[in-house]
């Protein structure tokens, strides 16, 4: 080979080895950013301790009849218009504090979380006014009024939050224990049959900013009741329910009077599917006599009753939901706050 040769094939030589370099270096880099995405969306993907996550927001709900409900509002480390809320009802006699641990689960599922305590029930017992609550026992009356005016003071209130951009309202689910399944069912038939200015306390004019009802879209009760204390889950209820929402039901099979409730109520909700199973209407069983959010207790849960909840929700309203029509848009909110904001 004489030195004219050399000297090329030197040069060749060369070039390739930069050239190989190079490409190992596009090669490294490239696998490194591959490995940076993968390791932040197993970080992301992993659960955030209870001790990390934002702290319930405490406030109060006032009803058009003058009383001052306590509420909090359990928010995820990033939300916004595309965050789902959820609202979650106690049993009779006991108070919100019973979701706390739901609540944290559904943040770390980026679900908004709302607990509340019902009229009459823990901290709700004062009126605006000053005076205090005097039932000793609530009646068919008040039960009814836990639907009509302190669900809607509560809708009234994710309303606000909505226009916000905390979340998106369209994506609501509502959880209910026993009382809280009943004023669940009721509540969620009230939002979908008297939307777009049925209701009196709506404005009845268009002013452009979107419907104003039919916003629940998943429910999970907890040991519901065909009649609690003469407040009845009637079968247009439920039909609409079936047609309309995903829900699931949860009770302890050794009671005879719950099992034979909750079964009777998930006939009622089943869609024929030639065989298949209905899983926006499942039904789970536990084998024991606890019932609402006492199936959340330690004996029970091994059986995973509080994964079940956290995780059909999670399902129904981020995946469940992505075909619907759930856009973000601003809302109107209830007319007694229209005028409210106009005085």
């Amino acid at each position: 080979m004489n030195g004219t040769a050399l000297v090329h094939f030197q040069s060749v030589f060369s070039c390739f080895r930069q050239h190989s370099e190079n490409c190992f270096r596009v090669t490294l880099c490239c696998a490194l950013i591959l490995l940076m995405g993968v390791s932040c969306q197993a970080q992301d993907q992993k659960e955030t301790p209870a001790r990390d996550l934002p702290g319930p927001e405490s406030f109060q709900v006032s009803t058009t009849d003058g009383l001052s409900l306590s509420a909090r509002y359990f928010a995820p480390i990033r939300s916004g218009k595309e965050t789902p809320v959820v609202v979650l009802l106690h049993m009779n006699g006991r108070d919100q504090k019973s979701w706390d641990n739901v609540a944290l689960a559904l943040q770390n599922k980026k679900i908004a979380a709302l607990t509340v305590d019902l009229r009459g029930h823990g901290d709700s017992k004062d009126y605006v006014n000053g005076a205090r609550w005097q039932k000793e026992t609530l009646r068919r009356s008040d039960f009814l009024a836990m639907v009509r005016q302190d669900m809607e003071s509560v809708k009234a209130e994710l309303v606000r939050r909505h226009n916000h951009g905390l979340h998106n309202i369209e994506r609501l689910g509502i959880v209910g224990a026993e009382l809280g399944a009943t004023v669940a069912v009721l509540w969620a038939y009230f939002d979908w049959t008297n939307a777009d200015g049925a209701r009196q306390d709506y404005p009845t004019v268009s002013d452009g900013m979107g419907k104003r009802g039919r916003d629940v879209k998943s429910l999970v009760l907890l040991s519901p009741q065909y009649n609690f204390k003469g407040v009845r889950v009637r079968p247009v209820e439920t039909q609409l329910l079936k047609k309309r929402l995903s829900v699931s039901l949860l009770w302890g099979s050794k009671d005879r009077k719950y099992n034979r409730d909750g079964q009777r109520i998930h006939r009622g909700l089943q869609i024929s599917r030639r065989g298949q199973e209905d899983t926006d209407h499942p039904a789970s069983m536990f084998e024991t006599r606890l019932q609402g959010t006492d199936l959340l207790r330690k004996e029970v849960s091994s059986q995973g009753v509080q994964d079940q909840i956290v995780n059909f929700l999670n399902k129904q309203l981020h995946k469940g939901l992505a075909g619907a029509n759930v856009v973000w848009k601003q809302r109107r909110t209830p007319f007694k706050d229209i005028l409210q904001e106009a005085l």
